[in-house]
């Protein structure tokens, strides 16, 4: 009954000479809102929404979007070709926040006599060119190429009012924009190396550099600022609600660059046996350099069984946006304003409070597989994996103690009430194991069914919860940087198994296919224990009949046929009855959702 939504997709090839090739291609589509938000349960009161009416919004936001694509080629010689695509997408989002009733102390009743519901409008460009060329000298093969990509993400807030500038607020604002910019330039090369093996190894290297730029763009001053307007001889909220803007504070450009140095040898050491190195070196202008690599084997049994295994270490510098972002909001605390912040790991009050120059993420990687081809048409694989990350980078809790507030405030941070930022303070294993069969069934006259079957099953533990730094510790013993809820998100905020058996039966003009998916039980933990929450597993099953005929292609289909919905979160937890389903679903909360589909292909 709603989440309507359309696409529309073209695409064409087209001959450029003799040796050129262009391909273009265009979507553009809309996505109405979705609301599974229930009706207001609580008791009545001056400052609540009415009773019995849905005035909030939980579900997917309202998305307009569009897309271009070129992808060029020219082959100027049998062994020189020059190549360059690119892709381009503009995205408007409209997503709620949470509702102020008329009678909330955050609400101004001439303005929005009956409250009001704030939104965030975020519009978003993206775009990726590359350039390069491919040729060879000798029995070298090498592409070298230049990437660029940038993604700008402007906020502005709608339908909503900055409380201390009273009557005077406007009720739309610029909230800041973030952008993101990189250059890449690569040269990749490979050469067949004669060893003595049954067949030539092939020799890969290669060099990469890399510059990165990230900028936080602070929004209007109505935005953020405090205006003066009391409640009740009160001060009130700072900046527009629902997002307050990216202060001058917030604000700052930030850029590294890094360079890299890789290479790689595998072979056939025999009929049976292949294996393969590789060993990757970085060098960051902010991080210092590693080396991270990669050993790979498998044994062919026979054509039917065949074994595999890798081994490898890996290495993630943390991001520009991860070391840099930074966003303000104003609470007030016995009627005090105070400013709580997501701190960049660089700002003052932040080290006060604990935060420490990020370090790279390293991981130690393990799999060993099973292939198997017992019959034709039949072919089954089974990995199983093991991942060990050290210095995991994940965010704080929320630091505001009156025994943190009371720190910063008498050291020269009168106005900070605490915050959070993000730390190296957990170290994880996460071991699985991924299963899938595929199985072509020939049918004689009735077709053929390809059948597919997969099962993932995973574990994450935490190793590792480090120590409060000491400042911390000396501010507040009680604090936590790193509590329950967060480590619930890691161990069982997520299904650790899914199950999917899905079969597509192929006649004629005719293609029906069905899938079954069973998604496991994942629980969500609470600050107060008693409000720990299981959610159960589900079931969905999506099916579609589509029919060709003459460049034609008309489809029908429906996923989630049945309108299957997780386990409603217990009314403790609902914030009256209002936010009925969990977030964290793997397989959302919107239900059943039925498409139609029409091409033509020529």
């Amino acid at each position: 009954g709603d989440g309507g939504k359309y696409q529309v997709m073209a695409d064409a090839g087209l001959r450029l000479g003799e040796h050129g090739k262009l391909h273009l291609a265009a979507q553009f589509g809309h996505q109405d809102q979705t609301n599974r938000a229930g009706p207001f349960g609580g008791p009545q009161t001056a400052t609540s929404p009415p009773v019995g009416q849905v005035v909030q919004r939980l579900g997917d936001p309202e998305i307009d979007n569009r897309s271009l694509v070129y992808n060029w080629q020219q082959d100027q010689t049998d062994y020189l070709t020059f190549y360059s695509y690119a892709i381009y997408t503009h995205r408007e989002t409209l997503s709620n926040g949470f509702f102020r009733a008329a009678g909330d102390s955050r609400n101004i009743p001439a303005i929005y006599p009956n409250g009001f519901l704030p939104k965030i409008f975020n519009t978003s460009n993206d775009y990726q060119f590359v350039m390069g060329m491919r040729s060879s000298i000798g029995a070298t093969k090498f592409d070298a190429s230049y990437t660029y990509g940038f993604n700008d993400l402007r906020f502005d807030v709608k339908d909503s009012l900055n409380r201390s500038m009273g009557t005077a607020s406007p009720t739309q604002f610029y909230a800041g924009i973030l952008k993101y910019r990189q250059h890449v330039l690569n040269l990749d090369l490979s050469t067949p190396l004669e060893l003595g093996l049954r067949y030539p190894a092939t020799l890969s290297y290669g060099v990469e550099w890399r510059g990165e730029k990230y900028e936080i763009g602070a929004g209007e001053p109505a935005s953020y600022i405090n205006g003066g307007v009391l409640l009740n001889g009160q001060p009130t909220p700072s900046g527009a609600q629902v997002f307050p803007g990216f202060r001058p504070s917030d604000s700052g450009s930030f850029d590294r660059h890094s360079t890299s140095l890789y290479v790689g040898l595998e072979g056939d050491l025999s009929e049976h046996f292949s294996a393969g190195a590789a060993a990757r070196y970085e060098k960051y202008s902010d991080f210092g350099s590693t080396t991270t690599g990669k050993l790979s084997a498998r044994y062919a049994f026979s054509d039917a069984v065949a074994l595999r295994a890798t081994a490898s270490t890996g290495f993630h510098a943390p991001s520009l946006q991860q070391q840099y972002y930074q966003t303000t909001s104003t609470n007030f605390i016995g009627g005090i304003p105070y400013d709580i912040v997501t701190f960049r790991v660089t700002n003052p009050a932040g080290i006060a409070l604990g935060a420490e120059p990020l370090k790279p993420e390293k991981s130690r990687n393990l799999s060993l597989g099973l292939v198997l081809t017992p019959a034709d048409g039949l072919y089954l694989t089974a990995d199983a994996y093991r991942i060990k990350i050290t210095d995991r980078i994940t965010l704080s809790e929320n630091l505001t103690s009156a025994a943190v507030r009371n720190f910063l405030n008498a050291n020269g941070f009168p106005a900070v009430g605490g915050g959070r930022y993000f730390t190296n303070a957990l170290d994880t294993t996460t071991t699985g194991i991924d299963v899938v069969a595929t199985y072509a069934w020939q049918l004689a006259s009735a077709g053929r069914i390809d059948w597919t079957l997969g099962y993932n099953y995973n574990k994450t533990k935490i190793d590792r919860v480090a120590p409060n730094p000491p400042v911390l510790a000396a501010i507040d013993p009680t604090a936590l940087r790193i509590g329950r809820v967060e480590l619930a998100r890691f161990e069982v905020g997520a299904p650790r198994d899914k199950f999917q058996l899905g079969g597509t039966w192929s006649l004629d003009a005719w293609r029906i296919n069905a899938m079954v998916s069973r998604y496991g039980q994942f629980t969500i933990r609470n600050a107060n224990p008693a409000l720990d929450q299981t959610f159960g597993a589900k079931w969905l099953t999506d099916v579609s009949v589509a029919w060709r005929r003459g460049g034609w292609e008309l489809a029908l289909g429906a996923d989630n046929l049945f309108d299957t919905y997780p386990d409603r979160v217990i009314p403790a937890n609902s914030n009256s009855g209002q936010l009925p389903w969990p977030t964290q679903s793997p397989f959302g909360f919107n239900g059943a959702y039925y498409y139609g589909r029409i091409g033509y292909q020529w």
